[in-house]
Parts: C-alpha cells; structure tokens; sequence
C-alpha cells in the first residue's frame, strides 16, 4: 500500500467519523425531543384533569378545553413523528459507521498483502456505499456540529493538500 492509498483510507476513515457523530447527535437530539414531548404531554394531561375538577369560579372556562386539545395535539405528535423509532434507527447508523471506522483502522495498522488488502478496500467501499443509501438523513445542525469537530482531521487528509 503506496502513502496515496493509505491517504485515501484515512480520508475515509476521517468521513466515517463524521457520519458516525452526525448520527449520534441525531440520535440524541431525537431522544430529547422525545422526551419533552412526553413530559409536555403528562403535565397537560395532569392540569387539564385538575382544571375539570376545580371550581369554574376561578378560571376562564375556555381554559380546560384548550388544555386538553394541546395534551392531545402533543399525543398526536409523539406518537405520529415516532421520534424514538428514528432515535433508535439513528443509532443503529452510528454503530455500523463506527464498525466500518475500526475495518479501515484494521487495513491501515496491518499492512496486508496487495490483493487481500485491495479485497478489504473494495468491501470497505461497498459497505460505506450500502450504509450511505440505507441511512436515514442525520439534522442538518447536527451535520455542521460534527462537521466543526473533524475539521481539523478531515482537512488535514483532503486531496487539496496533497503536494
């Protein structure tokens, strides 16, 4: 393996980075809003049943109904936009972006002889194009985060500083 290649693997390997954090962010931005939507959902609910009981003496009597329509606007969309689900699946993404980072490690710490070595880079490829196509889209804040994170490396690797 010639510097360009093992160049070329690192470039590789410094992507795979980024996708893996940008999916991890995802992931957890995901989970949070899941969460406030739940939480959001349960004190809704807890006020809008109070307020059915309370004396109507006290508050407007338009204020119980619009609580209980915003408790079920906020159940509509935790249960519609299964944001758990596309947390879970995100995940799932980083995992098999941060396995193809160690394979692409593996290839670069034990120089393998030319054709098993080039088998590997080519299943690499393979591997990060299938992950590529079947990943649902990370945020794209969440792009930009990890993008400023791996700056340095991703730079560093980049065909345009090559001599």
């Amino acid at each position: 393996m010639n510097e360009d290649q093992k160049q070329t693997l690192m470039k590789w390997r410094s992507r795979c980075k980024r996708a893996q954090i940008a999916h991890s962010y995802t992931a957890i931005s995901y989970g949070r809003y899941h969460l406030f939507l739940g939480i959001m959902l349960i004190a809704l609910t807890t006020t809008s049943c109070v307020l059915i009981f309370a004396p109507n003496t006290i508050m407007p009597s338009w204020l119980s109904p619009t609580i209980g329509i915003s408790a079920a606007l906020f159940a509509y969309l935790q249960t519609f936009l299964r944001l758990s689900e596309q947390a879970d699946s995100q995940r799932v993404v980083a995992r098999r972006y941060g396995a193809l980072k160690k394979e692409i490690e593996y290839i670069l710490d034990f120089q393998l002889n030319a054709t098993n070595c080039m088998d590997q880079v080519d299943s690499v490829r393979v591997k990060e194009y299938e992950i590529a196509t079947d990943a649902p889209h990370a945020l794209s804040h969440r792009w930009k985060k990890a993008a400023n994170e791996t700056k340095s490396e991703n730079d560093f690797f980049s065909r345009r500083n090559r001599p």
